[in-house]
């Protein structure tokens, strides 16, 4: 026998024996199976030949509790069509009764409320497991917060009403306009008598929530005499900086009103409005929608142009662009934006296409000035200079430098508002009224450079009334009082300083409005200027 031949059946034997040692074998892949393995083999041979085989007999171990309901609830529901699908949760995503959120808020616990200044929002203490948290109201929460129940309910925090409402009819000014926050301010009376102006219940921030500082809504305002707005172009209000609606009053006539959120404490507590939802968003508004297309006018007197805007009542009246207003007409809003008077313009001579009269006039009026050596020129101030000191040595207001509040009176008044972060000059920055319902966030006088504070760019603590009002119902209150002081020039009538600073810190209520503003309105207001008393005889006799 040859040697390949036995090598053959040598290999032939082997394989025998070990086939009697393993007498099962995998037929697929030639491995052996142990006998007691023999169902899993089957099982695995059977999941070769059938993919779904194998899905079934693991889904069968593997059964949980919540997945069997969710087999019987799929089962009802395809006996009954017509029954919602139900699914189950897994006990993971199921959220126990008693850690659900509270949805009516929780309860402020007794404590001072502080200050979130990155979100401008008054936060309450609230003592839960031994800790405080701090929360904010319902009304100031975010989403989040009150669908985590992480608020304080606003009865647990809200006072009633400390000051009584003055009746609209009998106040010379019933409520003004704060365009600091955009919110109509109501006149009323604190315990000790003096004004103070605050907003209705449903405008009123946090903080004066607590303080029962505000008006109940109810006292102040009925509902709208629902006029038909009419598609009829709207007007702007200029000394309210407002717009005006045009609407079809009950005896047909055409009434224009302003919407609910502009409207003074008269035209709220009469109805006269429009609800703000009724406006359309692509109404023309502003004050260049009220310029007339008449060609401007020069003021030969102020030395600038002035430009025709249409009033409700159909008449046209001539008023100057910001730049060349006056701070008395800044600070009442007789002016029209820079911005609009160019956009206007420029459309006017465009269709006009013929010269403007106005520059015509201004450049005659500027020759001639030059050709005169400035005769016809403003003339100058000829209001003396004010006297800081008195003979017996009191210090005297000289009618338009602001006093100085507190620092507790002006961290009162910043809480109300939401600054911003001045990055390039590290600083924080206010709204400040600049001129009537014209907003820029101002420094604060600590904060602002020198060329700043030379300009008057800085932001003011200042009534939110006119000053000569506010010093006018301070006099009516024995508050204060306008005194006659001896001087080297003669007897001189004026405030003291000193009761000025008294009044500015005792106000309830101060807003922000720019110290070029302040300052230029009240040297134009006679009411605050100081007098000398044989200046005003004089003026008596002659007049």
């Amino acid at each position: 026998m040859s040697t390949a031949k036995i090598k053959k059946k040598i290999r032939h034997l082997q394989k025998g024996l070990l086939q009697r040692r393993n007498p099962r074998r995998d037929v697929s892949t030639g491995s052996a199976t142990p006998r007691g393995s023999q169902s899993d083999a089957d099982g695995e041979i059977a999941s070769r030949r059938s993919p779904g085989a194998l899905t079934r007999i693991k889904s069968s171990r593997n059964q949980s509790p919540e997945r069997s309901q969710a087999r019987q609830a799929r089962a009802k529901a395809s006996a009954n069509p017509n029954s919602p699908p139900q699914v189950s949760k897994s006990a993971a995503l199921k959220q126990p009764a008693s850690q659900k959120p509270d949805n009516t808020g929780k309860q402020a616990s007794p404590g001072k409320p502080k200050r979130d200044f990155a979100t401008g929002r008054t936060l309450f203490p609230v003592e839960s497991g031994g800790k405080t948290q701090y929360l904010p109201i319902a009304s100031e929460a975010t989403a989040r917060e009150r669908q985590l129940g992480l608020f304080v309910a606003n009865e647990s925090v809200q006072k009633e009403a400390v000051n009584k409402l003055l009746d609209p009819a009998t106040v010379k000014r019933a409520s003004v306009r704060d365009f600091n926050t955009g919110r109509t301010l109501f006149a009323t009376e604190t315990a000790d008598g003096k004004r103070e102006y605050l907003p209705k219940e449903s405008e009123a921030t946090a903080l004066e929530l607590s303080q029962g500082k505000f008006v109940p809504d109810a006292q102040v305002e009925v509902p709208s005499v629902g006029n038909e707005v009419l598609n009829k172009r709207p007007l702007f209000e200029f000394n309210g900086q407002r717009n005006l609606f045009a609407t079809k009053a009950a005896d047909g006539s055409t009434e224009y009103l302003p919407k609910k959120s502009d409207a003074n404490a008269f035209e709220l507590i009469q109805g006269r409005y429009v609800n703000d939802g009724y406006i359309g968003l692509k109404a023309p508004l502003g004050a260049e929608n009220a310029m007339s297309n008449r060609k401007p006018r020069y003021d030969i007197g102020k030395g600038r142009t002035v430009y025709g805007v249409e009033t409700k009542e159909g008449k046209t009246v001539y008023l100057p662009r910001e730049s060349d207003a006056s701070g008395l007409e800044r600070a009442r809003g007789l002016f029209i934006p820079d911005d609009a008077v160019d956009r206007h313009e420029s459309k006017r001579r465009r269709k006009s296409r013929q010269d403007d009269s106005a520059t015509v006039a201004r450049y005659r009026a500027l020759r001639a000035d030059e050709l005169a050596g400035g005769a016809t020129g403003s003339s100058g101030d000829s209001t003396p200079e004010p006297v800081s000191q008195a003979s017996d040595g009191t210090a005297l207001w000289d009618g338009f430098s602001h006093p100085q509040v507190s620092e507790e009176k002006q961290r009162q008044t910043l809480a109300k508002l939401r600054p911003k972060y001045d990055l390039g000059k590290g600083r924080m920055v206010y709204p400040t009224e600049t001129a009537r319902g014209k907003i820029e966030y101002l420094p604060l006088l600590e904060d602002a450079s020198n060329s700043e504070r030379v300009r008057g760019l800085y932001a003011a603590f200042v009534p939110p009334e006119p000053l000569e009002d506010f010093l006018a119902n301070a006099q009516d209150q024995n508050q204060i009082a306008r005194q006659s002081f001896a001087t080297e020039s003669g007897d001189l009538q004026a405030y003291s300083q000193e009761d000025i600073d008294t009044a500015f810190e005792e106000a309830p209520t101060l807003v922000l409005r720019s110290m070029q503003l302040v300052s230029d309105s009240a040297q134009q207001t006679p009411e605050l200027q100081q007098k000398f008393s044989d200046v005003e005889a004089e003026r008596d006799l002659t007049g």
